[in-house]
């Protein structure tokens, strides 16, 4: 049997509830030529026993022990995966439609095989709002943000053997290590946007938490430092705003207030 086309990560730890969701997205898709590897931080919520019920090759890997954080995770996942390309979820993300990964299929198989790194549109999932994130073409992205644009793992498919190239993701950084390893790929190449939905995004994960919004900003200016860019180009302070200015009203208003301000900057900002 041929290797699978898509190999999708996931990192998990005591978030069984929202990975169910994920599982019951991914069964009902009517594109099945994909692989699922979960690495899951040791959990305790009976996160095993519900992996131990479902149909045999559902998971192609569930490996349960203590990490060191995300990167650690998913690095393992990525040793066990397989695919041409791979997609990292979070546990908390799914996908939208059973017709989505044969969507993404359709788009992906006309990609030059030169393509190391493409990228489509996300949802994102607030609390009573749905916000589809339409991004541009490569080349109009990177007018406004300069050479490495922001996109949501949630979107981006990289090949497998580049990312083992790469050295896979570097466990120094806690959060934005995707970012790093796009930066890495996009050094001497460029992404290639394709036309479709790939994910839902789910917005109550780690990097969305109020005590990570200080940090999210400070890896993503070590990130664009070390690759020797302007950490304040273009379009970045706006964004560098925006996430303080998130993190403040989670603190000091009530999540409704923080909803509506959420779903208002989002039909402004592109």
């Amino acid at each position: 049997m041929s290797n699978p086309k898509l190999s999708i990560l996931v990192a998990a730890l005591n978030c069984k509830w929202h990975l169910m969701r994920l599982i019951q997205s991914l069964a009902k898709q009517s594109y099945v030529d994909w692989e699922l590897l979960i690495s899951d931080g040791g959990s305790t919520d009976g996160t095993a026993e519900y992996i131990a019920t479902l149909p045999v090759g559902t998971v192609k890997s569930f490996d349960s022990r203590p990490d060191s954080g995300i990167y650690n995770a998913l690095n393992r996942a990525l040793r066990q995966a397989t695919g041409e390309w791979v997609l990292v979820l979070g546990a908390d993300d799914s996908l939208v439609s059973a017709a989505s990964l044969e969507d993404l299929y359709l788009k992906i198989k006309s990609v030059s095989p030169t393509v190391r790194l493409c990228y489509g549109d996300i949802e994102i999932q607030g609390k009573n709002h749905v916000f589809k994130k339409h991004y541009p073409d490569f080349q109009e992205f990177t007018r406004k943000y300069g050479k490495f644009p922001p996109i949501h793992h949630q979107s981006m498919l990289i090949r497998r053997e580049e990312m083992l190239l790469k050295g896979g993701f570097s466990e120094a950084y806690r959060i934005h290590s995707d970012y790093h390893l796009m930066c890495q790929i996009l050094t001497d190449s460029v992404a290639v946007k394709i036309e479709c939905v790939v994910a839902r995004f789910g917005e109550f994960g780690y990097s969305g938490s109020v005590k990570n919004v200080v940090r999210s900003i400070v890896e993503i200016y070590r990130i664009r430092k070390s690759f020797g860019v302007d950490p304040f180009e273009r379009d970045w302070k706006q964004r560098y705003l925006i996430q303080i200015t998130h993190g403040l009203v989670r603190i000091l208003l009530p999540t409704a207030a923080v909803e509506k301000i959420k779903y208002f900057y989002r039909s402004i900002i592109k």
